[in-house]
């Protein structure tokens, strides 16, 4: 099998890794795992940041997602699936796993959906990480396949919703970053241009509404002052891609900044 995350330490002290996870196919929380202990192995410098670069993220497998959740967080709720009827479904992290202790920066965009979503808010929400890109997706259902006359046809059902550890949802509204950035996709088709689309509840306890003006504003002040720090190896690695430019010296100079 195939690794479905790849990754690579930079800079002239191998000061921050970059992960890429382009989707939780089945197996990506134990490929996060292997990459992360190969990345300390490869190196006798202590990484400082962490940027995991969401970015084109359909999603996958919810249980992927909370398992690498589960790697960045030592306690706490990291989804809450709720379906009529039932009993809620609820994630905590055990803390067992939790060997990431350095700032990290999530880069997204708004083709990010579902697993990706419920990873990206988990962490935003914990203050685990800080934020950067576009508004995502919005997709926070859960849906069930359903077949009849011996698999002659199936039916696509939303049976349930994600709730983040706050318990508001995404759904139709997507995760807001710290800090908005240009270069990477935003707008376009997304969950709430669906005619039918479900509306957030607006009976839930908490909708989080996403990162303060105050601090985003504050957060954005920081990078634009790393942005004015010369790195010239930098720009060897990011050349065409301004956005994981702005991840790196987010993550470098920002993202201890809660």
């Amino acid at each position: 099998r195939r690794s479905t995350v790849t990754g690579r330490r930079h800079g002239p002290r191998d000061e921050v890794a970059v992960l890429r996870l382009p989707v939780f196919a089945s197996g990506a929380a134990t490929d996060m795992a292997d990459l992360i202990r190969q990345l300390r192995a490869g190196s006798r410098r202590k990484t400082k940041a962490i940027v995991l670069d969401l970015r084109g993220n359909t999603g996958g497998w919810v249980n992927e997602a909370v398992a690498i959740a589960d790697r960045f967080l030592h306690a706490g709720e990291i989804v809450r699936v709720r379906q009529r009827g039932e009993p809620d479904e609820v994630h905590t992290a055990t803390g067992n796993k939790t060997d990431v202790q350095v700032p990290v920066v999530v880069l997204v965009d708004s083709a990010c959906r579902s697993s990706c979503e419920l990873l990206t808010d988990a962490l935003q929400a914990h203050g685990r990480a800080l934020v950067l890109g576009a508004a995502t997706y919005g997709k926070g259902t859960v849906q069930g396949v359903f077949e009849a006359e011996r698999g002659k046809w199936s039916l696509l059902v939303t049976i349930a919703r994600y709730h983040g550890p706050d318990g508001g949802s995404v759904q139709a509204r997507g995760v807001t970053p710290d800090v908005a950035i240009p270069g990477v996709r935003r707008g376009g088709f997304r969950e709430s241009s669906y005619g039918g689309a479900l509306s957030t509840v607006r009976g839930d306890p908490k909708l989080r509404a996403g990162p303060t003006p105050a601090r985003s504003q504050r957060l954005a002040s920081c990078l634009r002052d790393a942005r004015a720090t010369e790195l010239p190896w930098l720009k060897t690695i990011t050349r065409g891609d301004p956005a994981m430019a702005d991840a790196i010296r987010f993550a470098l100079y920002c993202g201890d900044k809660k």
